[in-house]
């Protein structure tokens, strides 16, 4: 049956009950005298949370009469499992519930009710109670008496353990009762149980368990501990801690020592003499109240048998203790004092000390000590006194702040307040003393007034009180002055040293040399750090200038390389023996490095004088070249100058070179001039090429280039002529270059040409014929005007009228007599060139101011008449010769003034080849010669007459030349006289001055036929000089193109 099911069933008997009270009667047939109720544990009226009821129940009934199990129900319908008859009309009824298994009490009480039935099924009569259920599990507390426990101790645990079924009043005083008291240590090293009797039902335990120390380790030990109930509830886990030492404190028996003053002693004397006895006791938990000796073996009149120690720890586990004592061992009796007097110095005695020591958990300790003393008797020597400056024998000291030093000789010990140096009346106390081989005192801050005396007496003694065994004695003198400078020079020592004595670079040495005034030897120190790294107390060599002057020294430094740029000073500290020094600072300046690797702060032109070499003088001379370098830096900012610039290394892949020089104006020159002197050599090379190569250290801002910087100057030299009788490739390609021009065009301009000359020799004889019967004519004139008298119309008339005739015969002949003089005098073209150049004509004569010209021919001929103001027959394009220009050739389509022209151009190229040949190739003439000739050629055969296209510039030629044939053929220069005098004199024919000017006329046309048939003559049909013809112009083609 369920709890749930059980519960329900309960509530109904109780409401069946409230409802059948009234029907209930005083008969009583049967009773319930006692009902018990436990649980598996058999305790009354106490079960596990999980367990099973016994119902016991005692039922009085009357005599013969008996009770059956039906009778005695739980509840309303558990009957109860049996009844059996008892003694004394009762029976005793019992149940288990439930029948088998366990069940699972969810609360802290469960409520029952027994009914007791009549046989006839009446109920007569009822008893309920409660069980309680022990739901809560013991409570214990643990603890110990003291956290330390020594090997000596046993170790209690006090333990408190309350039981309670749970925790509402209802259950005070109820439980299950305490079952046992389980101990465990955490490492394993310790259990043990403490078992409760099982009839002991009290739900309170408190009590105690001892446990030996020694049964654990030293160190600290936690014991845990777990109350169980008799229902096998376990209690919280109560643990306590301690700690255990069972190791006693260790006596360090060698750190056993008597001192004075910090010095151990070995000795003793006959004196009494404060000690301290000194020993190390290892503990970390020495009980320092506890240490006691007995001492009476180091002072027997003493009473040290029990003396107590003072303790202090010196590390964790170290404790120092301590006997302040007065130590004298033959202190015992007069007697024994006088017997260790008889033996000073040679007496020991073996003194046996004994120590005890306790720890704070009470272990201890004893160790007896043997401590050997030996007698001494006697006081320290003094070996020496000195100052610490000491020269040939001497002690020599300054005013104020000097050292003295004394060397004593002891066997047992010194003390500084124990020692002391007289100075004149003073009595000082040494500053400290050591044990070296010997003892050594100092005494610092020592002044003196003046030269003095120092010494030790019998006021100092040793440890033991033992006075000095003599008095010493030094003499002091003391020098008062300090060294003095007369000179100091600081330079560098490195790649500029030599040029620049007052620049230092890092990497750079500096050398020092100083003069100075001292007496005494000289001690010279120097700071150098702020310019090379560590360099803060550099020693300088000191040495006498001069041996009868040994005032007079000097000192020097060399230092490590410059590793840091920077703007300071350098200290300088020269003393003298005493310590006096002169301080002496010098400012500074170190330059920072460059470290460009190539640096390039530089660039350069070059110029040559002479600006070429002559090749003919070669053999004969070493000609030189003069070649002036200039540098300037690539940048104005920073500020670039030359620190130190190395004479040229200059080299040429020509052998003609015979030496190179530097000429230069200081090595930080920017404009070296470099001496290249040639080798005599016929000097067959075009140009020769050196390469030039300067090495510049510069100052660039605050920095200066460590790699030099390497400036390239490239030099050509150039040369001209050839060597006597020789001719250069250069030359021989002009020569075949200017062939191949002329070549080009010789063929058919050369023929044209030479047919266009046959023609004009052709037409000059036709001129001259024709001015042969002008000069008849003229005669005849003359003739026919001097014995017929004349009017004047009729005289004007007639000479109008041969003039007119006489022009009408020239422009006949040539517009009409010849078509081919025309045509070759470009006065004529046919067809469409005509008409091309009648075009041209109309246009140029358009020009303005173009009528107000006569014809070009008509200018400055007699007869021609000519009236100011009035308009004469000509016009501008009379003016422009296309015979001899080709560009107004090309202009006016007039075809053999192209070909002239063409042949122009063709003869320049010949004679230039022609003069590149003969003159440079044969006679040794400088090539400039025929470049000179070539180039006027052009200028006024070619490019010139590009000019002669401008009409007007043609006028101006025109009357130049007529002004110039004037002034170098008198003949012509009558011609011109007459075209402005003539037309006076036609108005008056007969007279003197018409005579006159036809008779001048007439000469001037004898001087013009005269000239022209000597021409004819002197020159025939030959053409004019030919260049070309010179060159064999075929020859060299073929050559070429065999070549």
């Amino acid at each position: 049956m369920s709890e749930k099911k059980y519960l329900q069933f309960i509530a109904e008997f109780l409401i069946m009950l409230v409802v059948t009270i009234p029907f209930y009667t005083t008969s009583v047939y049967a009773s319930i005298n006692s009902v018990s109720v436990k649980g598996s544990s058999g305790i009354e009226n106490l079960v596990k949370t999980k367990d099973n009821l016994n119902f016991d129940v005692t039922v009085s009934v009357a005599q013969n009469t008996t009770i059956t199990n039906r009778q005695v129900v739980l509840g309303t319908n558990l009957t109860f499992d049996k009844c059996v008859a008892g003694t004394d009309n009762s029976a005793h009824c019992t149940l288990k519930f439930p029948s088998s298994g366990d069940f699972a009490f969810g609360y802290s009480t469960f409520p029952y009710t027994i009914q007791l039935y009549k046989s006839n099924g009446a109920l007569d009569e009822s008893k309920s109670g409660a069980v309680l259920v022990d739901r809560k599990a013991p409570q214990l507390q643990a603890s110990v008496p003291k956290a330390l426990f020594s090997g000596r101790d046993n170790i209690t645990i006090n333990y408190a353990a309350t039981d309670s079924a749970c925790d509402d009043a209802k259950c005070a005083g109820k439980c299950s009762g305490i079952k046992k008291i389980d101990f465990s240590a955490a490492n394993g090293s310790f259990k043990q149980s403490v078992d409760v009797q099982a009839n002991d039902t009290s739900c309170q335990l408190a009590s105690s368990i001892g446990i030996p120390a020694k049964t654990f380790s030293d160190g600290a030990v936690t014991i845990s501990a777990v109350a169980v109930d008799k229902f096998d509830q376990s209690s919280n886990n109560a643990s306590v801690s301690f700690s255990v030492d069972n190791t006693p404190p260790t006596i360090l028996a060698n750190s056993f020592a008597v001192t004075r003053k910090g010095i151990a002693l070995t000795s003793y004397s006959n004196r009494n003499i404060p000690v301290d006895v000194l020993i190390n006791i290892s503990a970390s938990d020495l009980n320092p109240n506890s240490v006691t000796a007995d001492l009476s073996s180091l002072n027997p009149s003493a009473g040290l048998k029990n003396a107590k120690a003072s303790c202090a720890s010196v590390t964790r586990l170290i404790s120092t203790c301590k006997w302040p004592i007065t130590m004298n061992p033959s202190a015992s009796s007069d007697e024994e004092a006088q017997a260790s007097s008889d033996n000073a110095g040679t007496s020991s005695t073996g003194n046996s000390i004994t120590v005890t020591a306790f720890d704070l958990a009470g272990n201890n300790a004893t160790s007896t000590i043997t401590k050997a003393l030996t007698l001494d008797d006697k006081g320290p020597s003094v070996q020496s006194i000195a100052t610490g400056i000491v020269l040939d024998g001497k002690n020599y000291a300054r005013a104020h702040g000097n050292t003295v030093t004394a060397i004593l000789s002891e066997a047992t010990g010194i003390e500084k307040e124990s020692v002391f140096l007289h100075v004149g009346n003073a009595k000082i106390p040494a500053t400290s003393c050591a044990k070296d081989s010997n003892w050594k005192c100092i005494w610092e801050n020592v002044n003196f007034v003046s030269s003095v005396n120092i010494s030790i007496i019998s006021d100092t003694t040793d440890i033991l009180l033992n006075p000095v065994n003599d008095t010493k004695i030094a003499e002091v003198i003391v020098d008062i002055k300090a060294p003095a400078l007369n000179y100091i020079n600081i330079t560098p020592q490195g790649s500029l040293s030599d040029i620049h004595v007052d620049l230092f670079k890092v990497e750079d040495k500096i050398a020092v040399v100083a003069n100075i005034t001292e007496e005494n030897p000289l001690t010279a120190t120097a700071d150098f750090s702020k310019f090379i790294t560590g360099a803060s107390n550099v020693a300088g060599s000191c040495k006498v200038l001069d041996a009868g002057k040994k005032d007079k020294q000097q000192c020097t430094w060399l230092t490590d390389p410059i590793d840091i740029s920077a703007t300071d000073s350098i200290k300088f500290n020269f003393s003298d023996p005493v310590d006096n020094e002169l301080i002496y600072s010098v400012p500074l300046k170190t330059l920072e490095l460059d470290t460009s690797n190539p640096p390039d702060f530089w660039k350069s032109t070059v110029s040559c004088s002479p600006k070429s070499v002559d090749r003919q003088l070669g053999t004969f001379i070493n000609q030189r070249v003069y070649c002036q370098v200039v540098m300037v830096p690539n940048a104005t900012s920073p500020k670039i100058i030359p620190l130190a610039t190395s004479d040229a290394a200059c080299v040429s892949k020509s052998s003609l070179i015979d030496k190179y020089e530097t000429i230069s104006q200081g090595l930080q020159s920017t404009t070296p001039l470099v001496k290249i002197t040639l080798k005599k050599d016929e000097l067959k090379v075009d140009e020769i090429n050196v390469t030039c190569g300067f090495n510049i250290i510069s100052k660039v801002g605050e920095r200066v280039t460590k790699n030099p910087e390497v400036e390239i100057t490239n030099i050509t030299i150039r040369l001209y002529n050839l060597p006597l009788g020789e001719m250069s490739d250069e030359v021989q390609k002009k020569i075949d270059d200017a062939k191949d021009d002329a070549r080009g065009i010789s063929k058919v301009i050369g023929s044209l040409n030479t047919i266009i000359n046959y023609a004009k020799k052709i037409c000059q004889m036709y001129g001259v014929i024709y001015n042969v019967v002008a000069i008849w004519h003229t005669v005849t004139v003359i003739q026919k005007s001097i014995p017929t008298p004349w009017t004047q119309a009729t005289g004007v008339a007639f000479c109008k009228t041969e003039q007119v005739s006489r022009e009408g015969a020239q422009k006949g002949f040539s517009n009409y007599a010849n078509k081919f003089c025309q045509f070759v005098n470009c006065q004529w073209a046919p067809g469409p060139l005509g008409k091309w150049q009648k075009f041209m004509q109309d246009k140029i004569d358009s020009l303005p101011g173009a009528k107000r010209l006569p014809g070009a021919g008509n200018i400055g001929k007699p007869g021609q008449e000519f009236q100011p103001g009035g308009e004469l027959k000509g016009g501008l394009s009379s003016y422009m010769d296309p015979n001899n220009n080709l560009v107004v050739a090309t202009a006016f389509a007039c075809i053999p003034g192209v070909i002239t022209g063409l042949d122009k151009f063709r003869q320049v190229r010949c004679l230039y080849a022609d003069c590149l040949i003969n003159a440079v190739g044969k006679d040794g003439l400088p090539l400039q010669a025929c470049e000179d000739q070539k180039n006027y050629a052009y200028c006024k055969y070619v490019t010139g007459e590009l000019f002669a296209i401008i009409p007007y510039t043609a006028v101006f030629d025109y009357m130049t030349g007529i002004v110039k044939n004037a002034m170098s053929n008198p003949f012509e220069l009558a011609g011109v006289g007459l075209a402005v005098l003539c037309h006076f004199t036609c108005p008056v024919p007969g007279s003197g001055a018409y005579t006159a000017c036809e008779t001048v006329k007439l000469i001037s046309q004898i001087g013009i036929v005269t000239g022209s048939i000597k021409g004819l003559v002197n020159q025939g049909f030959k053409s004019p000089q030919d260049y070309c013809s010179r060159l064999n112009l075929d020859e060299n083609a073929t050559s070429t193109a065999t070549t």
